[in-house]
């Protein structure tokens, strides 16, 4: 047999030992961390994840282990990063603080190279506190009643169920809210924004989706730099501001609301179910009180329509 063909064969079959000895090192494998505390009451649960998906859930008192903080985490990818990512769950003196860390240095991979995936889900007292914090996964509260707040550098973040002041940001993801209670200040750099049920102030705005706010009684701050806006009010109104760099905005409000408008939009139309007292108008422009008068009703878009219309 010639020599370069035995070579050829040789290198082949070193190379296929190789990838053999290296699969494990590979392949997706698991690490996980299950801990169980005993809950001081309305104490604080911190977590910080690199790149990790956050579930939180509150339970009330008549559940199992309502008096608990249960704490399961999961990690997946290959042997090699997960030996080198921390997973950590310790009781503190305000309460508890989750983590799943990858090495400050970044060890032998680049930021860019890490391939795991890993959940962190925690259950807590209904009126625990929240402080969490991602990288790029998603966060999601779920039945808390303490203060949270969460932020993401890239996923989206949600809370159903919650009552209790509400701070959320995230750097590219979508924001969802359903019946909560509690001043709330949201907003991402590119996302939709989408709340209903919302029981009191929300503070919303994002750099370039829709933002979309039904059944709110409370204060409302909507703005957009380039989709549309809608806002529902269904309580007293307690001052509105909405703004699009180039969208439509719609206001839908009970018939008997008070207040003093002030709309405008640069190129489009402007129509309103409601009857304007003092009306100071133009091209685009329209201004005046509605049912006698009060809290502000300000509205502009560089470009869109503007509706104003009654819901009853």
């Amino acid at each position: 047999m010639p020599s370069d063909i035995r070579s050829h064969r040789y290198r082949r079959v070193v190379a296929g030992l190789l990838i053999i000895a290296a699969g494990p090192a590979l392949a997706d494998e698991k690490k996980e961390l299950d801990r169980t505390f005993t809950a001081t009451p309305g104490g604080l649960l911190t977590v910080i994840a690199d790149g990790a998906d956050i579930s939180v859930t509150g339970t009330d008192s008549p559940q199992p282990n309502a008096n608990q903080v249960a704490v399961h985490m999961v990690a997946k990818g290959s042997r090699n990063e997960l030996e080198a990512l921390n997973l950590s769950a310790t009781q503190t003196a305000d309460g508890v603080t989750v983590e799943m860390r990858r090495p400050e240095n970044g060890g032998l991979f680049s930021h860019g190279s890490w391939q795991l995936s890993g959940t962190i889900e925690v259950t807590v007292p209904r009126n625990y506190r929240v402080d969490a914090k991602t990288s790029g996964g998603d966060v999601r509260i779920d039945g808390t009643s303490g203060t949270a707040r969460v932020r993401s550098s890239g996923g989206d973040i949600s809370a159903r169920n919650v009552k209790g002041d509400l701070n959320g940001q995230t750097s590219g993801g979508d924001l969802n809210l359903d019946d909560v209670e509690g001043a709330m200040n949201i907003k991402t750099s590119g996302g939709d924004i989408r709340a209903t049920r919302v029981h009191g102030d929300i503070d919303a705005s994002t750099s370039g989706g829709d933002v979309r706010l039904t059944g709110v009684d409370g204060r409302i701050l909507a703005s957009t730099s380039g989709g549309d806006v809608f806002c529902e009010l269904v309580g007293t109104n307690r001052g509105i501001s909405t703004s699009t760099s180039g969208g439509d905005i719609e206001i839908r409000m009970p018939r008997n609301t008070q207040g003093t408008l002030d709309a405008e939009s640069n190129g489009g139309d402007i129509s309103s179910d409601f009857s304007v007292a003092s009306v100071r108008s133009g091209e685009h422009k329209l201004k005046g009180e509605l049912n006698g008068g009060g809290d502000s009703i300000r509205v502009r878009t560089s470009g869109g329509e503007i509706k104003l219309t009654a819901s009853n």
